[in-house]
């Protein structure tokens, strides 16, 4: 599986690898985007957008989440 992933990364400069997150996390993490105060410029949102900018500086308990083990 690994050389797998090297070998599309290596053809075609990105890879997709699953599994990385437990039902559990996804869902922590997109609970905790919902609660972030949304009130910094950084954050884009219409009817057809949503977007943070520097994602991690403005919700750095996201950390937390993304960085498992």
């Amino acid at each position: 599986m690994k050389t797998l992933a090297n070998n599309i990364l290596s053809q075609n400069g990105f890879t997709t690898i699953s599994n990385i997150y437990t039902i559990s996390e996804v869902n922590s993490l997109i609970e905790t985007i919902e609660n972030a105060t949304q009130n910094s410029p950084n954050f884009r949102q219409s009817n057809d957008l949503f977007a943070i900018r520097n994602l991690l500086s403005e919700i750095p308990e996201l950390q937390n989440i993304l960085w498992n083990d």
